[in-house]
């Protein structure tokens, strides 16, 4: 177990700044083309809208499979990819007014895994949820998805909880969010986190995860 200081990145632009160097981290230390192209992390570099486009477009993928690509019935990916130097492992999942239909493997460096939630009648809004707690090298970190119909279209409503510290609800309409965890005592190493889009629309949410770049 690791505590540390958390920094709740909740601007866009924070987000946006914090989430370019911790890219251009993971590309010099892997010299090679970052692995996921399709990944939300363009939209940190000031592509969200046309980015939030194509998600819409792509966002068929497995979740598509459980509807047959029609519109009855709702469900989400959650595309989770691990770009930092920890293994991450989800020890625990905690639905609501929704179905699992796929969990993820532990995933080490350089590799993603996706978690499907579904529901044949339509998720509900203020009352379907997921929530996901990981372990992220020796610390955790707790994030929930929660449906809402605000907005146009409707917004995921997003809180997370990093090293057992208080609940952070994040801010609404915004695209890019994510916090920054550096390690003060025992084990483990700095790292950040991105999630995106929120619009209940795409079908999909990227979750990544970087070695914090200071």
């Amino acid at each position: 177990m690791s505590t540390g200081d958390i920094v709740w990145l909740d601007s866009d632009d924070g987000a946006g700044k914090q989430a370019v160097k911790d890219l251009n981290l993971f590309q010099a230390n892997n010299n090679e083309t970052f692995r996921n192209p399709r990944a939300f992390i363009g939209a940190a570099i000031g592509a969200i809208s046309g980015a939030a486009a194509s998600w819409s477009q792509a966002g068929i993928g497995l979740a598509g499979l459980l509807t047959g690509g029609g519109s009855d019935g709702d469900s989400l990916e959650i595309e989770v990819t691990n770009n930092s130097s920890q293994p991450i492992v989800l020890y625990n999942y905690n639905p609501a007014s929704c179905n699992v239909s796929k969990v993820l493997e532990p995933i080490p460096q350089g590799e993603s895994d996706t978690f499907l939630v579904d529901n044949s009648s339509g998720f509900e809004a203020d009352k379907t949820e997921i929530k996901l707690q990981f372990y992220i090298g020796p610390t955790r970190l707790s994030i929930t998805y929660k449906y809402t119909e605000e907005g146009d279209p409707g917004r995921w409503k997003i809180k997370a909880q990093l090293d057992e510290q208080t609940e952070h609800d994040f801010p609404e309409y915004l695209q890019l969010f994510g916090a920054t965890f550096s390690v003060t005592s025992g084990e483990g190493k700095n790292f950040s986190f991105y999630t995106a889009p929120i619009e209940t629309s795409t079908g999909q949410i990227y979750l990544q995860f970087y070695d914090l770049a200071n």
